[in-house]
């Protein structure tokens, strides 16, 4: 099964409010952006946003210029469907962040979802290759994964877990990391799952 089928499957068949990486409040996510300090114009791009509730919280700070990336339709539908009549707002895409080229530049791009499950070295630099290109001058990125001592599996897929060291090496000196944060995210059936989140700026 390739990626999109997996993920198309996930959303079609589970319920996304059980999954283990579901967050009724996307609060580490939220906190990163506002520390960073970006105007309400400000243009965000979520990769691998799934059925996310980050559009949610950036909808009720008054944030309106916003994309939405993921491989699957149906996770998107179910986020179109939750916001009503706010789901016009957002600007919606179905692709792979690997291979897409994306139409615009952002000021911040965030994912919490997406690059730890790159394993493959080629993904990864496409990955980083296009981010670099798709931020504005000055624009920042705030990349969650899986941290060392985390998970090291998710929704049965194999991921690659990250710490400064790790990321720093990956990056290979094309956006610095400002911060590294360690969080705990709280699964829905009550366990812990230890992420890092990497603020990064171009250089």
């Amino acid at each position: 099964m390739g990626k999109k089928e997996h993920w198309e499957t996930v959303y079609q068949t589970k319920d996304h409010t059980k999954v283990g990486w579901y967050q009724p409040s996307c609060d580490t996510s939220l906190e990163l952006i506002e520390l960073i300090g970006l105007s309400k114009d400000a243009s965000v791009i979520d990769i691998g946003a799934g059925a996310s509730t980050l559009i949610d919280g950036l909808l009720e700070r008054g944030f309106e210029n916003i994309t939405l990336l993921d491989l699957s339709n149906e996770a998107l539908a179910i986020v179109k469907k939750r916001l009503g009549d706010q789901a016009a707002i957002v600007n919606y895409l179905v692709a792979d962040i690997t291979t897409v080229s994306l139409p615009q530049r952002y000021d911040l791009w965030h994912d919490r979802a997406a690059f730890h499950f790159l394993l493959d070295e080629k993904e990864q630099q496409s990955y980083i290759q296009t981010m670099c290109n798709s931020l504005n001058p000055q624009g920042y990125a705030i990349i969650g994964t899986f941290a060392v001592d985390g998970p090291d599996s998710c929704s049965a897929l194999s991921i690659q877990q990250y710490n400064r060291n790790r990321m720093e090496e990956v990056m290979d000196g094309r956006i610095a990391i400002i911060d590294v944060i360690e969080s705990i995210h709280i699964t829905p059936s009550g366990g812990e799952q230890k992420f890092s989140f990497f603020i990064l700026k171009l250089i």
